[in-house]
């Protein structure tokens, strides 16, 4: 029985791989593989999906909350590595066919949105059917389908004597004319994952979430305003627009979370038949 505030705290920290995941591309552009700077990210991330996928499938994880949390950050951490290798690979064919970028982009977010809802309306049943480890058993199926479809993006090699900068000389450059994002980007990726770990680490007291968030959204946006200011004070207030309105509205897990400690779903005055009482969390 966890309550809203340790379901956020985990999820905080499950999150993390997504908050520095502009270090991905620089590490794949800056550190091809056998010549190639996207296939081979995406078959390694192929393959951590499966492998944390295939821990979760083991009976050995029940009652093992640290190795059912390790397996869902290594989910993370692949799905954040291939997701960034698949934003490179559309915006590097919309440079080359830029009449066509529109198309990409739908076809990407369709073929998402797709995906989504067949997930959403058919993992109720095979959870209910199969149990939990069953929709971790049909995740990793589809994980190593991932393989074969990196293949398929024919990726080219690189010449062999073309120049490119070590990840040491991009992370110290000043001289590119988006330096200033590139600094944004580094700066919120440490944000983001200390402030992760600092949640995750000291939310045994009331006041140590509200301590770790408050300091890193003023951090944050004030990062915004100082680099992207640079290049235009418009995008700058956009960010930070968007930013804040993700960072001020609960998440749907957490807000369900709540209702459920409160006496109107564990004592409703009026139950509802087939509704009430969900399960009961303690708030202690």
């Amino acid at each position: 029985g966890l309550t809203a505030s340790a379901v956020a705290a985990y999820n905080a920290l499950l999150v993390s791989p997504w908050v520095v995941k502009a270090l991905y591309a620089i590490v794949s552009d800056t550190m091809p593989i056998c010549g190639r700077r996207r296939t081979p990210y995406l078959c390694a991330s192929a393959l951590l999906f499966a492998a944390a996928y295939g821990t979760l499938t083991l009976p050995a994880t029940v009652g093992q909350p640290l190795l059912v949390c390790a397996g869902l950050l290594l989910v993370h951490f692949a799905a954040a590595v291939s997701d960034v290798m698949l934003d490179s690979v559309v915006a590097e064919r919309t440079h080359s066919q830029p009449q066509l970028a529109t198309e990409l982009q739908s076809l990407v977010l369709g073929f998402a949105g797709v995906v989504k809802v067949a997930a959403a309306t058919f993992k109720g049943a095979l959870l209910r059917a199969a149990g939990t480890r069953s929709l971790f058993g049909v995740a990793l199926a589809c994980s190593l389908g991932l393989l074969p479809g990196a293949a398929w993006l024919g990726e080219r090699r690189l010449p062999a004597g073309e120049d490119r900068c070590t990840l040491g000389q991009a992370c110290c450059s000043n001289a590119a004319s988006g330096a200033p994002i590139f600094r944004l980007a580094q700066f919120l990726s440490l944000v983001g994952a200390a402030s992760a770990c600092g949640i995750f680490l000291i939310d045994d007291v009331w006041w140590g979430p509200p301590a770790v968030a408050a300091p890193a959204v003023l951090l944050i946006c004030a990062a915004c305003w100082h680099y992207e200011g640079q290049v235009s004070p418009t995008l700058a207030r956009a960010s930070i627009f968007t930013f804040l309105s993700g960072a001020l509205q609960p998440q749907l897990i957490v807000l369900f979370k709540f209702y459920k400690e409160t006496d109107d779903n564990c004592s409703p005055a009026e139950p509802i038949p087939g509704l009430h009482p969900l399960p009961c969390f303690s708030s202690e």
